[in-house]
């Protein structure tokens, strides 16, 4: 995956998605997981999870958004 890591911009994208990584591996009783669990389930209101599927979708990992399971990222790539 390029994400120009050199930059500031690339960077952060990838942050982003390590910490999308962490969320997904969460217990579904945990705050923050169950606010991931809303906004992917309200993408009309804007969020970073809107921006993370846009991305995803630019890169070419989309199939990564389509087919998200807890914890099976390693399994995709």
């Amino acid at each position: 995956m390029e994400l120009d890591r050199d930059s500031k911009s690339g960077k952060c994208k990838g942050q982003i998605i390590q910490y999308w990584h962490h969320i997904t591996c969460l217990d579904i009783e945990n705050l923050a997981k169950q606010c991931y669990q809303w906004q992917k389930s309200n993408m009309i209101v804007r969020s970073w999870t809107t921006e993370l599927r846009q991305e995803l979708h630019n890169i070419g990992l989309a199939f990564m958004w389509r087919n998200q399971q807890e914890c099976n990222f390693m399994e995709m790539t």
